[in-house]
Parts: structure tokens; sequence; C-alpha cells
């Protein structure tokens, strides 16, 4: 078996916030993602999450780890959508939902790349769950990785949290 190619973006995550840090992307955010993604999050579209359900929750579960834990998103854009999209991909799984979103000034879409990735933590954990993730393994789930600011927080906060180690599946990149 060929050595993994572990690329820069994870390589300075791994630096960052300690422990395993590597994302695996089902797709590539190309236009076609982008066009997909506008019509499942914001028009209304949460029918749309079945085109790609399947293939996703496959992935998260050959990664075998202890949990699964979707990237959460505000109370404020809950209300608004309807629905949280990445919990919405992966409701035949078994999901931690140890993770909160303080509400956001600014959605990120709304960001450049340089706001993004000077972003300050957005997350925090829900009540005491270092016995929940204390020395386990977590897989981090979301729709689209832009500049991994988003991911990089939620593991930061796990790993602070005692998981043993962080990996991260997403949709798009």
């Amino acid at each position: 078996m060929a050595d993994e190619v572990i690329c820069f973006d994870c390589f300075t995550w791994q630096k960052q916030i300690g422990g395993l840090f590597k994302n695996q992307a089902l797709y590539t955010y190309n236009s076609m993602m982008r066009n997909f993604l506008a019509l499942y999050k914001f028009r209304s579209g949460y029918h749309l999450r079945a085109l790609f359900k399947q293939e996703l929750e496959e992935t998260i579960i050959r990664l075998q780890t202890d949990l699964i834990v979707p990237i959460p998103i505000s109370s404020q854009t809950k209300r608004e959508r309807g629905f949280n999209q990445v919990t919405a991909l992966i409701d035949g799984l078994e999901v931690s939902e140890l993770l909160r979103c303080k509400p956001a000034k600014e959605r990120q879409v709304q960001k450049s790349r340089t706001e993004r990735l000077k972003s300050s933590q957005p997350f925090f954990i829900v009540k005491d769950v270092k016995k929940t993730v204390s020395d386990k393994t977590i897989c981090l789930v979301d729709d689209v990785y832009t500049t991994g600011t988003t991911l990089r927080h939620a593991a930061g906060v796990l790993m602070a949290a005692g998981a043993k180690s962080v990996c991260t599946v997403t949709l798009a990149r």
C-alpha cells in the first residue's frame, strides 16, 4: 500500500491543533456543485439531499470512527433554512451532536478567503462531554471545505475536550 499523501492544509491544521487531521472530500467544489448547494441550502431543496446521501454515509462508515459529529449551524440559520444541511445528508447514521455554534454576525459565504482564515472560534461543546470524546476517534462532517477553518475550529474544540484524533469528510472541496 502506498504512503498516504497529506495535503498542505491538513498538514498545517495538524500542527496547529495537534493530533491527526485529514479531510476526505467526495467531489470537487466546482460550478455544478455550487449550483447544487445553492438549490439545496438556500432554495428549499431539502429533497435534493437524496442525491449524495448514500455515498456520503458509506464513506463515513468506512472510516470506522468512534463518533460522527456533524458541523452545527446557528439557531438563526436553522430557523431561516428549516434544516441543517449536514445532518440532513447523514440522517441515516447515528450522530453525536456535541457542538453548538455561536450566532454569526456574517455568514461564511459572505466572507473572503482571508476573512474566513482569520475568523474566531464559533463552536463550543454541549455540556460536559469529556467522557464522551475522551480518547475517541471522531469524524467531523460538513458540506463544503473552502479554507478548512470551520473544520479546524470544530476539531480544535474536540481535541481540547480529549479526542484522540479527528478526521473530516465533506461533500465537496
